[in-house]
């Protein structure tokens, strides 16, 4: 189905890159989140992170709840994707879901906060104005360290990472912001368990 924005891409990338274009559009902010995140950051690492066997099978994003209504309308009738009506679990934790039925794709819109295992917001420092069309650095690695179980393709994010950016000591955004990270992290003795869990995995 062909909307304003043009067809939908058979590319992970390039669709991923025409919905967050037509977001900023229509004043909607969505972040992309998810292994094509880290695509976007890393791009000298895009070969390293295809060898290792990380496969794209989704796109995922984050934006803020106030813009709900406004993103269901820009999927629906200008993107060209299904909305899949929220049940019980999927509406308390601020998501929706859009299908490319011809694809069998499926794209999540997270709303204000990532909550796996720890949480994760965005709202109240306004993070999502800080890059795109991503979410900070700061938040990728916290995107995946937050998980109790972390698996395989988690830490091949999280190795691209590191190769293709520093660690701040101050609040630098155009490295990863490591005094964010111990902010957040000293207010939350579980989330810092599990931080720091997981970077001991990387041994």
């Amino acid at each position: 189905m062909s909307g304003k924005y043009g067809d939908i891409k058979d590319d992970f990338l390039e669709e991923a890159l025409r919905i967050e274009e037509a977001g900023a559009e229509n004043g909607i902010p969505l972040r992309i989140i998810g292994c094509l995140a880290f695509r976007i950051q890393c791009p000298d690492y895009v070969d390293l992170h295809k060898e290792m066997g990380r496969e794209v099978t989704d796109i995922d994003y984050i934006s803020y709840y106030k813009h709900q209504r406004d993103a269901i309308e820009l999927f629906r009738e200008e993107l060209g994707y299904k909305w899949v009506s929220a049940g019980f679990a999927r509406a308390t934790t601020l998501r929706d879901l859009f299908i490319d039925q011809e694809r069998k794709r499926k794209v999540d819109v997270f709303y204000d906060h990532l909550d796996f295992c720890h949480k994760i917001d965005f709202k109240d420092d306004d993070r999502l104005s800080v890059d795109k069309p991503t979410i900070p650095l700061a938040e990728l690695f916290l995107e995946k360290t937050q998980i109790v179980q972390i698996n395989a393709k988690d830490l091949k994010d999280l190795i691209v990472l590191f190769l293709a950016h520093d660690v701040s000591e101050d609040f630098d955004d155009s490295m990863v912001n490591g005094k964010l990270i111990a902010e957040r992290l000293s207010g939350d003795w579980g989330f810092y368990y599990t931080v720091t869990q997981n970077i001991k995995k990387f041994k």
